[in-house]
C-alpha cells in the first residue's frame, strides 16, 4: 500500500505539471509517462519481494553461526536417553538490556513425569524458550540427562527434543516432507500415523503422501492433529506441548 500511495503521489505531481506548464509535450509522451509510472509500482513491489527472500535465505545461511564459542561439545546419537530435567537458579531474558523475564528457576522433572505450567503469565514460553536455547543465560544451568544443554550446540538441543508448537507450520512440499522433512521413517509407518489421528482418509482422498501440502485444506483441528502426527512419528524423551492459541 505505501508502494502504491508513492507511486500515486509521483504520477499526481507527474499529471500536475503536464496540466500546468505551457508546452509541456503532447498527450501521447504524457500517457507514455503514466503508463511507465504504473510499471514502476509493479517493479517496486517485486524488488521489496526480491529482497525480503535475500534476507531470509542469509538468515538461514548464518544459522550456525548462532552458537557461542563455548558451545562446541558433542552428544551420543541416543541423547537424552531418560529425558530427566534439571534447572539450577536459571535466570534468563529476551535482551541483556532488559529486566529477566525468567528469575532463579529451580525445577526437577524426572524421566517419565509429565508436568504442566497452566497459569497465565507465569512465563511459560519464556521458560520454553530457554529449554530449547531461544533465550540467553543469564546466570544458571539447565542439565538434561546430566548434560548441560548450553555447551553443546543449539541445532543438537533442538533435534532432540520433540516440540508441539501452539501455533501450526507447514512447509512448501509435499505430505510427506511436511510430516518427515529429515526423512526417518518409512512410508507405512506415516500413513499409520496419519491413521492413528483419523486423517488419512483425507490425505488420501487428496492425493496421499506425495501430493502438494496445501494447508487451506486443512481445518484448523486437522492442522493440529496433522501436527501431532509430526510427533509420533519422531519419539524423543522429551516433549514439549503449547497450547494453541483459539479467537
Amino acid at each position: 500500500m505505501v508502494l502504491d500511495l508513492f507511486v500515486a503521489r509521483i504520477a499526481i505531481i507527474l499529471v500536475a505539471f503536464a496540466t500546468n506548464i505551457r508546452g509541456s509535450g503532447s498527450t501521447g509522451y504524457l500517457g507514455v509517462a503514466l503508463y511507465q509510472i504504473v510499471t514502476f509500482s509493479t517493479t517496486l513491489q517485486t524488488l521489496v519481494a526480491e529482497w525480503t527472500q535475500v534476507e531470509m535465505a542469509l538468515g538461514a545461511s548464518y544459522q550456525s553461526y548462532e552458537n557461542l564459542p563455548n558451545e562446541t561439545g558433542h552428544v551420543s546419537d541416543k541423547w537424552p536417553a531418560k529425558g530427566a530435567i534439571v534447572s539450577n537458579g536459571v535466570t534468563a531474558s529476551y535482551d541483556p538490556s532488559t529486566d529477566p523475564v525468567l528469575k532463579d528457576i529451580n525445577l526437577s522433572i524426572t524421566p517419565g513425569e509429565k508436568v504442566a505450567i497452566c497459569r497465565t503469565g507465569s512465563g511459560k514460553s519464556s521458560l520454553v524458550s530457554t529449554l530449547l536455547r531461544m533465550l540467553e543465560f543469564q546466570s544458571g544451568s539447565i542439565c538434561v540427562d546430566d548434560i548441560d544443554i548450553s555447551t553443546i550446540t543449539r541445532q543438537a538441543v533442538r533435534s532432540r527434543f520433540n516440540s508441539l508448537p501452539q501455533d501450526p507450520f507447514f512447509l512448501q512440499g509435499t505430505v510427506r516432507e511436511n510430516l518427515d522433512p529429515l526423512r526417518v521413517a518409512t512410508g507405512e509407518r506415516l500413513v499409520e500415523a496419519l491413521q492413528s489421528v483419523r486423517i488419512w482418509d483425507f490425505c488420501e482422498s487428496r492425493g496421499g503422501l506425495d501430493e502438494d501440502m496445501n494447508e487451506g485444506t486443512l481445518s484448523h483441528g486437522q492442522r493440529q492433529l496433522f501436527c501431532l502426527v509430526r510427533a509420533v512419528i519422531n519419539p524423543g524423551s522429551v516433549l514439549i506441548m503449547q497450547r494453541p492459541h483459539y479467537g
